[in-house]
């Protein structure tokens, strides 16, 4: 009776060890998490940019701790904008660290001011893809990214996978631009193809990371994006009405990231 009370005893002491080195685990990786999120949120752009005649915002709600999504815009130039919205493979530490990755691989593509490759979306597309497949880390991406120049009133973009296709509007229509090339870091053998917009009349552009159509009303992709159309179409829209039409506003848990990425061009003399 002494032997199996004993033996209980150290059982009962194990269990409560593992408890405690459970949760000091747990509370290591939350502290972990917590530094990572804060460096990812200091690694986005501003919620809201004003360049001349052009204004970028952005809206990004991870389902996890962390995002597989980023979005950034910045000033190239007195004459050139760029801007891109990522989406990751996967959820949570390893695809946060990757959309680390694209910044700087991106960042330092314009601080080292390569012209061969920075002005061309289609070019930057190849060159990141032969970085992802040479670094072998397992994960893909969806990015559309875009150069605006404001000389020649247009934008010059690539889109590699990134879905639902991003809509272009302007005051007597709005479009799905749905051009694209596969997604980066899949196959040595992808090809990237950049396609070039007007920009001489006032318009908006918005391009959604796929947690959007997680949310959205319908039961088919058709549906999905028709509702997304319909929606940007309204007049008045901007990216406060996506948030509060899709629930954003009150959600607190999601299937995926949901990223937008807002460009709007307003003429001066309004």
């Amino acid at each position: 009776m002494k032997e199996r009370t004993r033996k209980l005893e150290e059982s009962n002491a194990e269990l409560k060890n593992t408890q405690i080195t459970l949760q000091e685990s747990l509370k290591k990786i939350q502290k972990d998490e917590e530094g990572g999120k804060k460096l990812q949120d200091k690694l986005l752009p501003p919620d809201v940019v004003e360049i001349g005649e052009y204004e970028l915002s952005h809206f990004l709600m991870p389902s996890m701790y962390l995002s597989g999504d980023f979005v950034d815009y910045f000033q190239i130039d007195d004459r050139y904008i760029c801007f891109y919205l990522a989406d990751v493979s996967g959820h949570g530490v390893s695809s946060a660290f990757v959309t680390i990755m694209l910044k700087s691989y991106i960042d330092n593509l314009y601080k080292n001011k390569n012209k061969d490759i920075f002005l061309s979306p289609k070019k930057i597309m190849e060159d990141l893809n032969k970085e992802f497949l040479m670094d072998s880390i397992g994960k893909y991406l969806t990015i559309l990214l875009g150069i605006i120049d404001k000389k020649e009133n247009k934008i010059l973009y690539s889109n590699a996978g990134q879905f639902p296709d991003p809509i272009f509007c302007t005051e007597k229509k709005c479009e799905f631009l749905t051009k694209n090339s596969p997604p980066i870091g899949l196959f040595d053998f992808s090809k990237y193809d950049e396609y070039e917009m007007d920009c001489n009349e006032d318009f908006f552009f918005i391009v959604f990371s796929d947690g959007i159509l997680e949310i959205a009303p319908g039961d088919s992709m058709e549906t999905k994006q028709n509702w997304l159309k319909n929606l940007v179409g309204e007049e008045g829209f901007d990216i406060n009405t996506l948030i509060m039409e899709s629930g954003l506003e009150n959600t607190t848990h999601l299937p995926d990231d949901v990223t937008f990425l807002f460009i709007n061009k307003r003429s001066e003399d309004e």
